[in-house]
Parts: C-alpha cells; sequence; structure tokens
C-alpha cells in the first residue's frame, strides 16, 4: 500500500509585549501605583527601559505578566466564626479581613455589621469605611456603635456583616451575609456546621453581585527562587514568600503601569525595585491546524474483510480535520471568542451539517470536563483554563461589557425563583443582555436572557408504589 500525507499547520501567534513604551513618571509618584496613558510616544532610552523583570541582589528574580483571559472576580471577607465576650462587650477587637483581586477599581467601600434579627439591613450597629483597598487588608471593630446606647453582646447571639464597594463611576459590588457567633467563657468545641438557620455562612462572606467592570486584563505577579527573602511589597500590596515563591494577581484598566518593589530580606535588609507592565487596548491570538490525509490502495487477494472500512472502498481514500481557535479583546469591553473544529472525517464530509450536536464517549467527556484529570502538574505553577465548551463542530461567543451572545454549551441559569427556576445544560444560541446601570442594591435595572436549543434529553417521572419492606 502507498501513502500521501499532507499535512498543514497555521501559524499560532499571540501579541505579548509587557514592555513600557514611553512613559516618564515624577519622582513623587512613586510610593502609589501609577497609570498613565502616555503609552504611544516613542521610548526615551535614558529613561525607559524595559524591567518588566527584576533580579535580586541575593538571588531570584519577579516579574509581572498579563491575561486577557477572563478571570472570576473574588471579593471576600473573613472574620472568626466565633467571638468571645465578657461582660457583654467584646474580649478584643473583631478583625475583618478583605481579600480581593481588582482592589485597583475600588474607590469606596463600606462594610455594614448588623444584629442576627435585622434581615432587612434596617439598623446597622456600625459602618466601617474606607477610600481604597489593597489586595489583603484588615480592619479591626472595637466593638462600639454609632448608636448613644451600646448594646450588650450576648453569648449564643449572632453578628452579621457584609461588604458594599463602589468605583469611581458608582459600580456597585455587594457581597453574601456572613455571620459570626458569640461565646462566653472556655469553648471547647468547635461550630461544626457552615450555615445558619438563613443560610449565611459562619466567618465568612463572598462576592454575589458583580457590576464593577473588570474585562481589560490581569497583572500577575510571579516570583521564584527568592532565597532568604521574608516578604515583597508591590505597589500598595505585600505578599509573603513561601519556600522562596511569590504569587499574586491585580486586575487593571488599559494602560502603562509602574509599581514601586520593596523587598525585605530576613535579616531586616530592604531593596527597591521598580517593575513596568502594559495592560493592551487590543490583543489577539489564534491558532490552528489543517491535517489532510490522501491515499491509494493496491489491494490483492480476498478483500472481504475490509468492505466495511470506508477507506478501502475504492482505489483512492482522504481523511481530514481542520480546527481554529481565536480570542480578541478589543478596548475594555469587547470580548471575542471563535472556535471551529471538523472533527476527523472524509474531506466531502468534512463541513457538514455544522452546527448539530454530537454525543461524545465517556473518554471524551471525561477529557473535555476535566482537562487536569491526565495533566495535572507542569511544574510551573501554571493552570488550565477551558475557554471552549461546545457538541458541536462550532463555538462563537460575543461579550460586552455585561452582555453577551453565544452558540455552544451553555446553562440556562433560571435560578432564584420557587416557581419558574429553569436551571438545565444545553447546547444552542443563548443570548444575555444586561444595563450597566444598577439599583440601590446593586441589581441590574434590566435583563433579559433568551436562548433556544434543541435537548437530547426529555422530562421523566417515576412513582413507585411502597410496600412497606426495605
Amino acid at each position: 500500500m502507498q501513502l500521501l500525507k499532507i499535512i498543514g499547520l497555521l501559524s499560532a501567534y499571540g501579541i505579548a509585549s509587557l514592555a513600557l513604551a514611553g512613559v516618564v513618571i515624577a519622582e513623587n509618584n512613586l510610593g502609589e501605583l501609577i497609570r498613565t496613558q502616555t503609552t504611544e510616544n516613542k521610548p526615551t532610552p535614558e529613561i525607559v527601559q524595559d524591567n518588566s523583570r527584576i533580579y535580586l541582589k541575593g538571588q531570584g528574580a519577579i516579574w509581572v505578566s498579563r491575561d486577557i483571559t477572563r478571570f472570576d472576580p473574588v471579593m471576600d471577607v473573613t472574620v472568626n466564626e466565633a467571638v468571645e465576650v465578657v461582660d457583654g462587650k467584646l474580649k478584643s477587637p473583631i478583625s475583618f479581613n478583605i481579600r480581593t483581586n481588582y482592589s485597583y477599581y475600588v474607590k469606596q467601600w463600606v462594610i455594614e455589621i448588623y444584629r442576627s434579627g435585622d434581615l432587612y439591613y434596617s439598623a446597622p450597629l456600625k459602618v466601617l469605611k474606607g477610600e481604597s483597598l489593597g489586595s489583603n487588608l484588615t480592619v479591626s471593630w472595637d466593638g462600639l456603635t454609632d448608636n448613644i446606647e451600646q448594646p450588650l453582646f450576648k453569648p449564643g447571639q449572632q453578628l452579621l456583616f457584609r461588604l458594599r464597594a463602589k468605583d469611581m463611576d458608582g459600580n456597585l459590588d455587594v457581597t453574601t451575609t456572613g455571620v459570626t457567633e458569640f461565646y462566653q467563657g472556655s469553648r471547647d468545641t468547635k461550630i461544626d456546621r457552615l450555615h445558619n438557620d438563613e443560610g449565611m455562612t459562619f466567618g465568612k462572606a463572598s462576592l454575589m453581585r458583580h457590576n464593577i467592570p473588570t474585562y481589560s486584563g490581569m497583572a500577575k505577579f510571579i516570583g521564584s527562587g527568592l532565597r532568604n527573602v521574608e516578604k515583597v511589597k508591590i505597589g500598595a500590596d505585600e505578599f509573603t514568600v513561601n519556600h522562596g515563591s511569590l504569587y499574586g494577581e491585580k486586575y487593571l484598566p488599559t494602560g502603562a503601569y509602574e509599581f514601586p518593589v520593596t523587598i525585605t530580606y530576613k535579616d531586616k535588609s530592604t531593596e527597591e525595585k521598580t517593575l513596568f507592565a502594559r495592560m493592551p487596548e487590543n490583543y489577539f491570538v489564534q491558532t490552528g491546524i489543517i491535517d489532510l490525509y490522501l491515499g491509494k490502495n493496491y489491494v490483492g487477494g480476498n478483500d472481504a474483510v475490509l468492505d466495511n472500512n470506508y477507506q478501502y472502498q475504492g482505489d483512492l481514500y482522504n481523511q481530514g480535520r481542520i480546527a481554529y481557535f481565536g480570542q480578541a479583546k478589543l478596548g475594555d469591553k469587547w470580548r471575542l471568542t471563535a472556535h471551529v473544529d471538523t472533527w476527523e472525517d472524509e474531506i466531502k464530509n468534512m463541513f457538514k451539517h455544522p452546527f448539530e450536536s454530537r454525543e461524545r464517549t465517556v473518554f471524551e467527556i471525561l477529557d473535555d470536563d476535566d482537562p487536569e484529570l491526565y495533566y495535572g502538574s507542569y511544574g510551573d505553577n501554571s493552570n488550565i483554563l477551558k475557554a471552549v465548551n461546545t457538541k458541536g463542530k462550532v463555538f462563537l461567543a460575543a461579550e460586552y461589557d455585561k452582555s453577551m451572545i453565544l452558540w455552544g454549551n451553555y446553562n440556562t441559569g433560571f435560578t432564584g425563583t420557587e416557581t419558574a427556576s429553569y436551571n438545565r445544560s444545553l447546547y444552542g444560541f443563548r443570548g444575555d443582555f444586561r444595563t450597566r446601570s444598577t439599583t440601590q442594591w446593586g441589581d441590574d435595572v434590566f435583563a433579559l436572557t433568551g436562548f433556544t436549543a434543541e435537548s437530547d434529553t426529555l422530562y421523566a417521572h417515576d412513582e413507585l408504589m411502597g410496600t412497606g419492606t426495605s
């Protein structure tokens, strides 16, 4: 048998450069994270240099990379699950620890503290305020309230708390409501429940409504081989070094940035450095493959055993596959994702029925749904993100601000109601439109969601008669 094989590979490329171009920053502003819009100027060699990676005087390096992939925003508030009280007062102040990865956007925040019975949040005991956030911030409360008459905290009572944050345009993010419980004396047994009677989480409040736009991209701070380094301060954020490694992340708008870096060694000596980064306005990445097989058969003898193989139905046979993936960021709001995979088939069938779904094998489902099942560790702290989810040959997604249209696999997402819930995983078209403006509680002023799909499963209801046996 003779075989002619033709393979084509489309070039894969990405526009990725962290060099800062033509930015001059005043010396009196080096204590803060600075954003500038003068990124189009030509670089001045005497002033600007590529400091996207810095090397320490001891050993190791710290660098910043950027990622335009949409990651989940994080804003959590944590506190002890139980707080000790003595004679109706706090024995020691309560520490609220705020953790977020988009602190640059937050220009105003409040922590509201309520009694456990105030489920309508009408009369807060105390409101803690601030105008800026770091990636990690600790806020203490001594138990004094804004009321003239100070309340008595009794063992067994619960305290509610939540965080509300706004950006410079007034967009509001709100966390869930967390709860902590008062106790007095020794506490030999630990609370073994995660939620109280209202479904609130003990000791933690997590992001519930996200309206602050964080679509431009993420800067990732990575350190490796940091010997004898105790901590590193990058901009306003302080990071602890564990086993010579460092990792931090921060959402940033489009622009060029300078991060002042202070390295503190274990002998208390310090070193000053500067990191530069740039979040591009437009970003493109794409890759693809063309794989075609052409063959000619020379078969002698009895060929009956080959009747069921389409590759041996004639003298010539062919097989091929074309696959493409592309992703683009246009400005701070537009995101486009496109994926086409013809699957391996005869060339004449490759482009037939591009939008129909295909049943997958168990191994394909495991491979698609859990990409880390077989390749869980790469040894470089990288992570795997599934950008495409489709049962067909085509996946298309266009995102603008909070709205999105999609062709592929999706979840209907109709939840939160008792009589109109419809939460299913389908394949087809889905559109989701949401206004930028929100209510005072952080809900969208207007939201419209619609979808169309041909479901491959049907609803079934079974009733089994009880026989009194088990």
